[in-house]
């Protein structure tokens, strides 16, 4: 289970203003699939702004021209796709931005005096604290992120000057200690109360002379830690297994050249650049010739380069560790990225490439790829609510084969609705589909009740099983079908 604290407050706030809304009878019936996808889009988007905001502070504090950032987050397809959709990769991407900025704040450059550097520098401690747990509880990798920048906070003494040692370390992190305790307690509590694991019997209260005692231990044994629970079930071997495991080299090569492109590649030559420069003998005039067209084709962004380098690559290698790596577990990246790329947006060369490599994604990321699914959606919610005495005779079973988990929220479907069941096979093998279907046909609670009971089994499923499926023995028939769609699991 994951925490729901951050759905509550994004897709829960949406939903509640929808019903409100519904219930005011002024715009009439609008909940349906069409709102319940554009209104939690729609916060959504209004939160990527926030790391517009940041993308420009950081940029005034790294040295790096702002606007040329700014062009470069806005036009890559990485926000315009992945940004307005509620994935809780957003949410890690916006957490991060924020601790990038507040350790940059706390962090100052030397030209700053070494009194005012001592002064501002835990000023944002508590925030930094509450940022690092509300970002382990929404994903625990969060942490991976988080490792360059907090090593560099932490590793700060009183008079701002760096000291790597475990002592400097220690110390630093008691002043977080607080603000991390309570964030935690308040998630903990709030997942508790939402999956109900604070409600027990507590009758034995009332008679009991060690009634506070057994209730701390009831209390202590009923709370969960859910990124703890999330982090021990990716560990489980079976569940890498019903989730697809890649190779080891996925996030450095393809996923992190499909999501950002050039930039990756820009990245990949700063890099390359910094390691020659420091280690490099500069004796041999062709080897300095190389050098200067090296730095003319990709300049430094200034001297925090090295430190935007590993804000970058850190988390790729720490990601690329797990075996299950899908290209949006990297999107936050392209936060340091745009600001280690700005000063190559000024070659006109490197205009023409960002804008049509972002046209390419935007297409691909955003209307091929699982395309056909949330019309789909849309399609099954019309047919469910249609008003009709057919549809309130039926019972209805989904079946989801080789799909994403769906978002079930667009059928719109009551949780008193016990007429429509929804089964998610994921990548499974086509015999688990026809043993699916089998024992749904099979089932005694789906059989006719009385002489008007009926089922109907939908399965939804990619074009590029069709014949599998039809080759399975299965009796089927084409209802609908929506276009495009592109499956890359």
């Amino acid at each position: 289970s994951r925490s729901v604290l951050f759905p509550l407050v994004t897709s829960g706030f949406s939903f509640t203003v929808l019903k409100t809304l519904h219930n005011s009878n002024l715009f009439g019936s609008i909940v349906n699939s069409y709102s319940l996808l554009v209104v939690p889009r729609f916060f959504m988007t209004c939160l990527s702004f926030l790391i517009d905001y940041v993308i420009y502070r950081l940029s005034r504090l790294w040295g790096a021209n702002p606007w040329n950032a700014l062009v470069l987050l806005s036009s890559s397809h990485v926000m315009l796709v992945f940004y307005t959709r509620t994935f809780s990769n957003v949410i890690e991407g916006a957490l991060f931005a924020l601790l990038l900025l507040l350790v940059a704040m706390d962090v100052k450059p030397a030209t700053v005096t070494q009194h005012h550097r001592a002064q501002k520098k835990r000023n944002h401690k508590h925030l930094i604290g509450i940022v690092l747990i509300s970002g382990f509880f929404n994903r625990p990798t969060f942490i991976g992120f988080a490792l360059v920048p907090m090593l560099t906070w932490l590793s700060r003494d009183q008079g701002g000057k760096f000291r790597f040692n475990l002592k400097t370390i220690i110390l630093n992190s008691f002043g977080i200690l607080s603000s991390m305790i309570a964030t935690s307690f308040i998630f903990i509590l709030t997942d508790a109360v939402y999956y109900g694991l604070l409600f027990f019997n507590s009758d034995w209260a009332l008679t009991d002379e060690n009634a506070i005692y057994k209730f701390i231990v009831k209390i202590s044994q009923h709370l969960v830690i859910t990124p703890v629970n999330l982090i021990m079930y990716n560990l489980d071997p079976k569940s890498l297994v019903a989730h697809g495991s890649h190779p080891w080299f996925t996030h450095l090569t393809v996923n992190s050249l499909m999501l950002f492109g050039v930039l990756h590649f820009s990245a990949v030559v700063t890099s390359i650049q910094m390691v020659t420069g420091k280690f490099a003998h500069k004796a041999g005039s062709q080897k300095q010739q190389w050098e200067n067209k090296l730095a003319a084709q990709f300049p430094a962004v200034s001297p925090f380069t090295g430190y935007i380098v590993l804000v970058y690559f850190v988390p790729l290698f720490i990601l690329s560790v797990f075996s299950h790596q899908e290209a949006r577990y990297i999107s936050p990246l392209i936060i340091p990225l745009v600001i280690l790329t700005a000063p190559k947006y000024e070659l006109v060369r490197w205009k023409v490439v960002v804008v049509m490599f972002n046209v390419f994604g935007s297409v691909l990321f955003g209307c091929l790829h699982q395309g056909g699914l949330i019309p789909c959606l849309s399609y099954l919610e019309k047919t469910l609510h249609s008003n009709t005495p057919i549809v309130d005779q039926h019972k209805h079973n989904l079946v989801f084969y080789h799909t994403y988990m769906p978002p079930r929220y667009l059928l719109n479907i009551r949780k008193d609705q016990d007429s429509v069941r929804i089964i998610d096979l994921g990548g499974a093998e086509v015999s688990v589909l026809h043993k699916t279907v089998s024992e749904l046909l099979d089932d005694v609670s789906f059989k006719h009740i009385g002489s008007d009971q009926d089922m109907n089994i939908y399965i939804v499923a990619p074009g590029t099983v069709q014949e599998v499926v039809k080759n399975s023995g299965l009796s089927l028939q084409t209802i609908a079908s929506f276009f495009p769609h592109l499956s890359m699991e």
